[in-house]
């Protein structure tokens, strides 16, 4: 099991194929995300807790701020779906401040329960296949606890860091030999179309390692925990440090520079160098027993390939274009897509596979703004709490309803009832614009809102890859 090392885990600085059948079903159930405020805890006959209709069956990890439990839940009469749900207290939350400095160069302190804020208001705007999903969010006013529902990657992890001998082992204890090129290639492959999606749709993940990067049953890898990650703006630009000091690139450990700011892109093509080379090599490219010797070796030790395995100049070339010490030097998502490595025995080049997913964003989803994914301040105070618009639109509907039942059997409106019915479609209309505006963000929303017979659908549609 991994050991707890203070320079090894996530840190955050002041400064800041698949089965065509379960394709369907995960893209039916996916729309969106659920808002829920009704929050019931029960125990099932077999002495399971339950929230809601999901079943606690296991304790999958326990973080900093919570623990993530493995849940399940019943489709239908005959089927059932295993889920991660990460549970949160959020007066804990609450009391773990930190300052940090604005754009604007004004500090300003946030707490934790902002950064969880900040993650559900960044996952509700994702749907790729590489990319873990967030399927409904719990949140009772009354209620301290915070609940994320979120994807079950049930192939896990694929390698686990361990302080004692410093270096990563395979989770699975079956594998005992390295990694096969052929292996490794298709994980990479699904890293950098998870990533490049990230990217264009404004994303700066921050915490790109092993630990984050899951496997679902069939073997397709997907990126997790958005728990520091930033929004990229024009410039791309990002100031202090978080994540994980081992896969900071050296931009952001020099003092100047990430004063001044860096790519948020290029560290993270950094960091996704970085994890790809301990797949390979099962341990870190650069590495210090202190801060001080971290930083060192990552701002100036040269990249070595270790002896003990056999690998193909290949995917040494394929890494460089990734570990490159000068964020100009370093390779592009696309670019890196052209590589020959990545290429090798694929059906498709992986540089189309990208392309493609800018064509989806813009020619399927008729997007006609840059910027296709954008968290401004109002989604991060809706992030909780849009389901107070939801429950204020179904009560003018159940109210209306009532209304309209009662006027049907009298012919007869008086004024006042006249005034009434004037009233609720007032607060209907603005209703439904609140709730319009919460999800449709800087003009480009992955929601559509239709109206049909006084009745709002929301609809998203899956971006999967």
């Amino acid at each position: 099991m991994q050991k707890n090392n203070k320079y090894y885990n996530t840190i955050m600085c002041p400064n800041k194929q698949k089965k065509l059948n379960d394709n369907k079903k995960n893209k039916k159930q996916a729309k969106r995300v659920k808002q829920t405020v009704k929050l019931t805890k029960t125990k099932n006959n077999e002495g399971n807790k339950m929230i809601n209709n999901y079943i606690l069956i296991g304790n999958l990890g326990q973080g900093a701020y919570g623990k993530v439990a493995l849940a399940v839940k019943k489709i239908n009469e005959n089927e059932e779906q295993k889920f991660a749900i990460k549970i949160f207290k959020k007066s804990f939350l609450k009391k773990k401040r930190e300052y940090y400095r604005d754009s604007t160069g004004v500090m300003k302190f946030k707490d934790a329960l902002d950064n969880v804020k900040r993650e559900i208001a960044i996952m509700k705007k994702l749907r790729h296949l590489n990319v873990i999903k967030l399927y409904e969010v719990i949140e009772n006013p009354d209620n301290d606890k915070l609940y994320m529902v979120l994807e079950f990657a049930q192939g896990g992890q694929i390698i686990e860091w361990d302080d004692d001998d410093k270096k990563f082992f395979f989770c699975n204890q079956k594998q005992n030999e390295p990694l096969s090129e052929d292996y490794l290639r298709n994980i990479f492959r699904g890293c950098i179309k998870g990533l490049f999606y990230l990217h264009s749709s404004g994303i700066v993940h921050r915490d790109i390692k092993p630990q984050n990067i899951l496997l679902d049953k069939y073997g397709n890898p997907k990126m997790a925990d958005f728990g520091v990650s930033a929004i990229s703006d024009k410039g791309d630009n990002l100031q202090g440090n978080e994540g994980t000091y081992f896969f900071m690139p050296p931009e952001a450990l020099n003092k100047e520079s990430a004063k001044k700011g860096y790519s948020g892109k290029k560290a993270d093509i950094w960091a996704l160098g970085v994890t790809f080379f301990s797949f390979a090599f099962l341990q870190l490219p650069f590495y210090g027993n202190n801060l001080l010797e971290i930083f060192q070796t990552i701002i100036d030790q040269q990249l070595e390939f270790p002896t003990h395995r056999q690998c193909s100049d290949g995917l040494k070339n394929f890494l460089l274009l990734m570990i490159e010490k000068s964020p100009e030097k370093r390779s592009t998502l696309i670019e890196i897509s052209k590589s020959e490595w990545i290429n090798q025995n694929q059906q498709d080049d992986l540089s189309t596979q990208l392309q493609n997913i800018i064509i989806i964003k813009y020619i399927k989803k008729k997007r006609i703004e840059n910027k296709i994914v954008e968290v401004n301040d109002e989604d991060l105070d809706n992030a909780l709490q849009i389901s107070t618009v939801i429950r204020i639109k179904a009560w003018v509907q159940r109210w209306k309803a009532n209304t309209n039942a009662r006027n049907s059997n009298d012919r007869s409106i008086d004024s006042k009832s006249v005034g009434y019915i004037n009233k609720a479609n007032s607060i209907d209309n603005q209703c439904s614009q609140e709730l319009k505006n919460d999800l449709k963000v800087g003009g480009i929303s992955k929601f559509g809102l239709k109206s049909q017979s006084n009745q709002i659908n929301l609809q998203q549609e899956d971006e999967d890859q």
